[in-house]
């Protein structure tokens, strides 16, 4: 079989975004790296005016960490792309 290297490409490309994803959900949610944290982001949700910001502040940055996740496995790509 030929393998050309766009798809190696692909992969490159598919892992290096989920390790960027990974990396502002985490600090974001854990503060990992650097990251201000859960609380930090709690006020910057109350500032936009979104209420309940708890339940906004985790559940965006859950998604950046699981999509992330998701990502790096290539689990669901294709229908992510979509959306």
């Amino acid at each position: 079989m030929l393998v050309t290297l766009e798809h190696y490409h692909m992969l490159g490309l598919r892992l290096v975004l989920a390790l960027i994803f990974f990396y502002q959900g985490a600090g974001a949610l854990f503060g990992f790296a650097g990251g201000r944290g859960i609380d930090e982001c709690i006020k910057v949700v109350e500032k936009w005016g979104l209420e309940p910001a708890v339940i906004w502040a985790f559940s965006m940055n859950f998604i950046y960490v699981v999509g992330a996740i998701l990502l790096f496995l290539g689990l669901w790509a294709r229908e992510a792309a979509f959306f």
